[in-house]
């Protein structure tokens, strides 16, 4: 049974330090942050509702519009709470299989 422990803390709380120190000591980490702006660009379900949700210019260019993104995030908590519909599960599914391929 593999074990899963959470880091968290605020900027500069060393986060990244700990995260670094436990690859060295071999054991598996998978950081949410890198994961998350990842999929934000690969993922097909979560480009098509941030389009549909945000309009074609979320990914003018074929990249991701960050200040479009983040205007309309910090926009309301309800707005948040979209986006964070559409991302996170996606993240989580990501997670599960990053955890299953590192424990067998």
């Amino acid at each position: 049974m593999a074990i899963k422990i959470g880091i968290t803390g605020g900027i500069g709380s060393g986060k990244s330090t700990v995260s670094r120190l436990l690859e060295v000591l071999g054991v598996p980490v998978y950081i949410s942050d890198l994961e998350t702006k990842r999929l934000m660009v690969s993922d097909s379900f979560i480009r098509e509702e941030l389009s549909a949700l945000l309009g074609a210019e979320v990914y003018a260019g074929g990249t991701l519009n960050k200040p479009l993104l983040a205007s309309y995030l910090f926009g309301s908590p309800e707005h948040a709470k979209e986006i964070n519909c559409i991302v996170h599960p996606r993240v989580k599914e990501e997670d599960r299989k990053s955890t299953r391929l590192n424990s067998s």
